[in-house]
């Protein structure tokens, strides 16, 4: 069930956005569009309404599509794939920013120039677009990163994200498996396709922390000492 729950995640945004510009196009449903609707009728005589909502309706299908097919391509585990067609939200949202601007009157001086406020504003935006994607590609990056082991000196080193040390004697069994029992849902981690890191809830046995491909079998089931530390946590 929980690999299903991202395409309902990915399929529910895609019909949102999608229904939203056929409001917008269609009906007329200009309320829809965030700063115009806060501002006073005065203001509102200065934008060209009719063609600033054509044109954010027509964002709004651009938006749809990639997000439908991206979330397409990450549950059939093409997560390079995903990732550059989630990225082209990137250009698609800067280009909005800046072209909204020229359906504004109220962004414009007397000469027709841009006021400097409104270059301001759509600096920090676009800034602030780029540092979002940056971080959320190095999240994505370090997520479909294989972790990396080793063992040296009586202790097992788990690389990468959601690593950590374990003791050596404090493992109680290691065992090889074809499969991992059904993951219920996610308590803190990352689930990108078939990579599997942090902790989750797998049935029959409870709270575990993964470190896994799914696609990749055999796996290696690790079980070890209940500390006084580990308790407050089950």
């Amino acid at each position: 069930m929980m690999k299903y729950i991202p395409l309902m995640i990915g399929i529910f945004s895609a019909i949102l956005l999608l229904v939203s510009g056929i409001a917008i196009k269609f009906h007329k449903a200009y309320w829809l569009i965030s700063g115009y609707n806060t501002m006073s009728e005065e203001k509102k005589k200065n934008v060209d309404i009719k063609n600033l909502g054509e044109f954010l309706a027509n964002i709004l299908f651009v938006m749809s599509s990639i997000i439908l097919i991206a979330t397409l391509l990450m549950f059939l585990n093409q997560m390079v794939a995903a990732g550059i067609m989630f990225f082209l939200m990137l250009p698609v949202s800067i280009y909005t920013v800046i072209k909204a601007q020229t359906y504004d009157g109220n962004t414009r001086e007397p000469d027709g120039t841009m006021k400097t406020g409104t270059k301001v504003l759509i600096g920090v935006v676009v800034g602030f677009l780029v540092l979002t994607m940056a971080g959320v590609g190095t999240l994505l990056y370090f997520s479909n990163k294989p972790a990396e082991y080793s063992i040296q000196d009586g202790t097992m080193r788990i690389g990468g994200l959601y690593g950590e040390e374990i003791k050596l004697s404090d493992i109680v069994s290691i065992t090889l498996k074809e499969q991992i029992p059904e993951i219920q849902f996610k308590n803190n981690g990352s689930a990108l396709g078939s990579q599997k890191k942090g902790y989750f809830k797998l049935k029959d046995i409870g709270k575990a922390k993964l470190f896994v491909n799914t696609n990749k079998p055999p796996f290696i089931f690790r079980k070890r000492k209940v500390r006084p530390a580990d308790i407050k946590y089950e």
